[in-house]
């Protein structure tokens, strides 16, 4: 199955830790985990996405200008697509 987890990770946090642990858990069950972290320009994910990437999780990132949210949707919508290319089902809310 294909996943993907998309998030605006902060320097710590609770969500960042439960992506991480699905992200490595369900890639161990052998699905297809991608994690796309949407950033602000100029920051970086790093932190965050290398132990999903150390993992055998595929990370990407999306850097966006602030407060640009049109801007930001239709980046996320074209980035998560090309993720999917192939997968029999998706739920994009």
């Amino acid at each position: 199955m294909v996943i993907v987890h998309v998030v605006a990770p902060a320097e710590f946090g609770g969500l960042e830790r439960v992506v991480q642990m699905l992200g490595r858990g369900l890639s161990g069950h052998g699905h297809d985990v991608h994690v796309l972290a949407v950033v602000v320009r100029g920051q970086t994910a790093d932190p965050f996405l290398a132990p999903l990437a150390d993992a055998g999780v595929s990370t990407r990132t999306l850097a966006v200008p602030g407060r640009a949210y049109r801007r930001e949707r239709t980046a996320v919508a074209s980035a998560v697509m090309r993720m999917l290319r192939g997968a029999d089902w998706s739920h994009i809310g």
